[in-house]
């Protein structure tokens, strides 16, 4: 599957945060791109995709979201039978170890710190897709 097919899910409380995976997505040659603006709106795109037979390639979650954190939604992806091995990125501004390893725990692929740059955002998508060069 080449990059401009991959369909990835970008979810996070703050617009300037998506629209800049967004941004950067689209610069390294990934086209299709949703949004969502916290968990449940997120487990509900990943239910509605379901529904329509296709599924995401991959997917950022922040882990500090309202209404439903980012580990919540994890739990919930990794729960679905689509996606017990899809790569999923957590991104944070926690650089405590404790959320960090519990986001590993509950079989996340790999996280960004946030602030982060395009070159951070092409490594961690190299590492969980390394087909996607």
């Amino acid at each position: 599957m080449s990059k401009s097919d991959l369909r990835i899910l970008i979810v996070d409380d703050m617009s300037t945060i998506r629209g800049l995976i967004v941004k950067t997505l689209n610069e390294l040659g990934y086209s299709h791109c949703y949004e969502a603006e916290d968990g449940h709106v997120a487990w509900q795109m990943v239910q509605k995709a379901d529904q329509e037979n296709w599924h995401y390639d991959l997917i950022f979650i922040d882990i500090n979201m309202p209404n439903m954190n980012g580990i919540e939604l994890l739990r919930l992806i990794r729960g679905h039978k689509a996606y017990p091995k899809k790569p999923i990125i957590m991104i944070t501004t926690e650089n405590e170890k404790n959320v960090i390893l519990e986001a590993i725990r509950e079989k996340a692929s790999n996280y960004i710190l946030k602030p982060f740059d395009r070159n951070t955002i092409n490594q961690k998508i190299k590492d969980v897709l390394p087909d996607s060069q």
